[in-house]
């Protein structure tokens, strides 16, 4: 299976409709000819508290900012388990792929720019010379690398927004991003009132300090994201542990991790309730939907969603756009 990416290209002039999707892009009055492309070379996944607070976006438009899972897996960190290490090496292994084109009336002030969300693939150059050596990945990310878009990808996922003085921030809307774990395939994270900020530095042509986020719908974290999760902590007790042995799991590992954290009744064994427990109760932090399931925040006074945000960087990129 080819790797999937997250490319996300300009749109403008965005109302918000069901379920935190544009209804329509109009082109604004100046309507861009030319684009700005880049590919995502750092993905930062919560590692701390401060981390998860300092990433956090107003999500709902409360003026407070959100983050619930970001800080779940900012508690879940162990030496052991290294989530952030895991999502930065998806990147580097082209695991992950995300690419953005920006398409605005300049680069340092431009009303009426904003972002569409696409998937890719087929990075050239490969990620790695040497799948086997990490320290040979990375290739594609050097500021010249091109892309495809995958067969699967989204075309209608649109962030409208503006840039001033550089900051380019966005949305809300919809976005599709995704997070390799160190196994198996990619998570995808499907995120309604989804927003998007970062610098623009037209010198270098790359985009720093980038937070986005938006939040998962309780059916897509149960169904979706919550199982996935789940098969990477089987998959590591699996590698890492037997039942019976004493002790359970070869040390240092992140079996031996998750079945300190997880294993309630000591038989070395992960239940389906005890790898349920891994996400906990209450974790619905946002009221985004209203009874008719439309994106309207702070309506019916039922928290429907999980909010989370993520950093990244990105360098110069070539791709061709829908």
């Amino acid at each position: 299976m080819k790797p999937a990416a997250l490319v996300l290209s300009v749109a403008a002039a965005c109302s918000g409709g069901s379920n935190g999707t544009p209804d329509a892009w109009v082109c604004p009055d100046i309507c861009p000819d030319s684009d700005q492309q880049y590919v995502v070379d750092s993905n930062q996944l919560p590692s701390s508290a401060e981390e998860a607070t300092r990433l956090a976006l107003d999500i709902d438009g409360d003026g407070a900012r959100e983050n619930l899972l970001g800080a779940l897996f900012a508690m879940s960190q162990d030496p052991r388990v290294d989530f952030p290490g895991s999502v930065q090496r998806g990147v580097a292994r082209g695991e992950t792929l995300t690419l953005l084109e920006l398409r605005a009336t300049g680069l340092t002030t431009a009303p009426d720019a904003g972002l569409a969300i696409y998937l890719g693939d087929d990075p050239v150059p490969v990620p790695c010379t040497s799948p086997a050596d990490e320290r040979t990945c990375g290739q594609h990310l050097d500021g010249n690398g091109s892309f495809d878009l995958a067969l699967d990808s989204p075309l209608d996922q649109l962030l409208a927004g503006d840039l001033v003085g550089g900051a380019l921030r966005a949305g809300p809307g919809r976005a599709e991003i995704r997070l390799w774990l160190g196994a198996g395939a990619p998570i995808p994270i499907r995120l309604i009132g989804a927003r998007f900020e970062a610098q623009v530095n037209a010198t270098s042509g790359t985009l720093t300090n980038g937070t986005i986020g938006g939040a998962i719908m309780s059916d897509e974290f149960d169904d979706v994201l919550l199982p996935a999760i789940a098969d990477y902590i089987r998959a590591a007790v699996d590698a890492d542990c037997a039942a019976g042995n004493v002790p359970c799991c070869a040390p240092l590992t992140a079996g031996e991790a998750f079945l300190e954290m997880l294993d309630f009744d000591g038989d070395c064994v992960l239940d389906s309730t005890e790898l349920a427990s891994f996400g906990g109760p209450d974790l619905l932090d946002l009221d985004l939907l209203d009874d008719t399931g439309t994106f309207n925040p702070n309506i019916d006074g039922i928290d429907d969603s999980t909010s989370f945000a993520i950093g990244f960087t990105a360098v110069g990129a070539t791709f061709t756009a829908p």
